[in-house]
């Protein structure tokens, strides 16, 4: 769930009070967003908060990505609430364009499952191993700092966007580096990428090329299901090819309905629908802001 652009303290109110799992308690999370404000110019330091089934989440100031799962529970809902129930112990997880780590976390700290988390620009990725170690979760998780495109290179990131940080031109007049790059089907033999049952690819409109450079692993060993932000007609292409089908997952009602587009942050592909909506009926319960979900 993307905070909608305008003013940042509009963007902050407009997203606590519209956030699924805040309407029975606006106040509430209204209070939580602005004791958060007040804390971070008063003493601006982190701070560690209980999180999903024991896992805990590093906040800092100006750490977007982390800060929504204060204010709401689960920053991007459902997508969040989807690997919750359908991830198991020993299970695999692909994070592409990982950030500080909140899916990492939840996959291999609150559920225990196996990740491969990748994150190319270094502050992001500082936040995503201090997470880990914090959860004491290090070792079920590769991390590497590469970027990932349709071919193993070179390009230009930025790094002054926070979670919008995306690949730029060399002219790019804010702050940016040079990353490397590589293609997912050239991780295949070092990182054992193949076989997922989720991956999340959040790259910020470089998704076409990330899925184009993992054309073979998607043919020979897929994962059950994807979470891609974007929804251009050449990704719908490329994933309908390989047999995926747009969803979208109602986590109260642990539903999923088949070939059905969301409005979400990100879009939901399946390649076997029984499969998947057999684990997330089967999943376990958590307990979220005084919620079973």
């Amino acid at each position: 769930m993307r905070i909608p652009a305008a003013s940042a303290p509009c963007r902050g109110l407009v997203f606590v009070w519209q956030h699924p799992l805040n309407r029975r308690r606006r106040l509430s999370a209204l209070c939580c967003y602005l004791t958060w404000q007040f804390r971070c110019r008063l003493w601006p330091s982190e701070f560690v908060m209980p999180w999903v089934n024991g896992c805990r989440l590093i906040v800092a100031p100006g750490l977007t990505g982390a800060t929504g799962n204060l204010y709401a529970g689960l920053h991007e809902w459902p997508d969040m609430a989807l690997l919750v129930h359908l991830l198991r112990p020993g299970d695999r997880f692909l994070d592409v364009g990982a950030n500080v780590g909140s899916y990492t976390v939840l996959a291999s700290a609150a559920i225990g499952a196996c990740s491969v988390a990748l994150e190319p620009v270094p502050a992001a990725f500082h936040w995503l191993r201090r997470n880990l170690e914090c959860n004491r979760a290090s070792h079920r998780v590769t991390l590497l700092p590469l970027a990932e495109g349709a071919t193993s290179g070179e390009l230009w990131i930025s790094h002054d966007r926070d979670t919008m940080n995306r690949v730029v031109e060399p002219s790019y007049p804010g702050v940016a580096r040079r990353v490397k790059v590589v293609a997912l089907d050239d991780l295949r033999s070092q990182a054992g990428i193949g076989g997922e049952a989720l991956w999340k690819l959040d790259v910020e409109g470089f998704e076409r090329q990330v899925l184009q450079g993992a054309s073979c692993t998607l043919h020979t060993d897929p994962p059950q299901a994807l979470l891609v932000e974007s929804r251009c007609d050449a990704v719908v292409r490329l994933l309908s090819s390989h047999g995926f089908m747009p969803c979208d997952y109602l986590p109260l009602e642990r539903e999923l309905v088949v070939n059905r587009t969301t409005p979400h942050a990100n879009q939901l592909w399946v390649r076997d629908p029984s499969w998947v909506q057999e684990r997330l009926r089967k999943a376990p319960v958590f307990e979220l802001l005084g919620r079973a979900i």
